[in-house]
């Protein structure tokens, strides 16, 4: 058990210091984004916008009257006409209209906000042939990258947050265990021979250990982050997971008086076992 003590302090010592170098970064990185799926909306085109509580953010601020921003000419056509009800209904809430909104339709449906969106926000849609505007509540981004889904009812704007999604990820975090740890285990038993019940327990033990921290930098380099530092921690990650791996077997072996050549073979076997995990694991993401 000492040497998953020594792992675990140089796994959370190695995060500690890509989440400095991360902070200190992060001014010159990857913005947060918020995400909005719109389902349940009948009309061809709609307008969609999120309200912010704050009355300025980033290079956008709120407008006190319509001549600030939009012509005449603007306000008669249907883009024109969502923005004025827009920032009507900012000039009698606590919440403003800072511009920005987009247009979506059955076929694109997504409202995203890739630049400083706000952190407390309403979600806006405008039906043009309706002339009806529909608020949903107060919602908080918490996450790098924020996706709500927001399902129209009647008059009715249903909104399903990302805690609900954690769920799902955590399922499909189990899932990948699940796999790497089969994989693995085919290649043992099957290439290397490795069928012993200490062999087998070792690599059982190892990948748990390994994927729950490998799992936990990522995710966190991905909610934190965003897609880039993702990229550059999972490479990294890699590189240190066989190593901590390839160690982890040495001791194992070295319990056992594994010969020079086992311990090459076992080596390799590291090499190889992450290499087939990471092509099946691409392999299910693609298909």
């Amino acid at each position: 058990m000492k040497i998953y003590s020594k792992v675990g302090g140089f796994y959370i010592a190695l995060f500690l210091c890509w989440l400095s170098v991360g902070l200190i970064y992060a001014d010159v990185g990857p913005k947060p984004s918020l995400h909005i799926e719109v389902k349940g909306v009948e009309e061809e085109a709609y307008y969609v916008t999120a309200f912010s509580s704050k009355d300025s953010n980033g290079p956008l601020q709120a407008t006190e009257s319509k001549q600030q921003y939009a012509s005449s000419e603007y306000l008669e056509t249907q883009e024109g006409k969502a923005w004025l009800r827009f920032h009507e209904y900012s000039l009698i809430d606590d919440f403003y209209f800072l511009p920005h909104m987009e247009k979506c339709d059955s076929s694109d449906n997504l409202f995203s906000w890739t630049y400083r969106p706000p952190k407390v926000f309403k979600i806006a849609i405008y039906l043009p042939k309706q002339d009806k505007l529909i608020v949903s509540g107060v919602y908080e981004r918490f996450f790098f990258h924020s996706k709500f889904t927001a399902q129209l009812y009647g008059d009715r704007l249903i909104v399903f947050t990302p805690g609900m999604q954690f769920i799902i990820e955590i399922f499909w975090f189990l899932l990948r265990v699940v796999l790497t740890i089969g994989v693995e285990l085919l290649l043992a038993y099957y290439v290397f021979h490795y069928r012993q019940k200490w062999q087998i327990q070792s690599i059982i033990r190892v990948n748990l250990y390994t994927q729950v921290l490998l799992n936990l930098v990522l995710g966190m380099a991905l909610l934190l982050s965003g897609l880039i530092d993702y990229f550059i921690a999972f490479g990294v990650m890699e590189v240190i997971v066989i190593l901590i791996e390839a160690t982890a077997y040495y001791f194992a072996f070295r319990k056992y008086n594994a010969s020079q050549k086992e311990f090459l073979m076992v080596f390799l076997y590291t090499v190889l076992a992450n290499i087939l995990s990471l092509v099946v694991g691409i392999v299910i993401h693609i298909s």
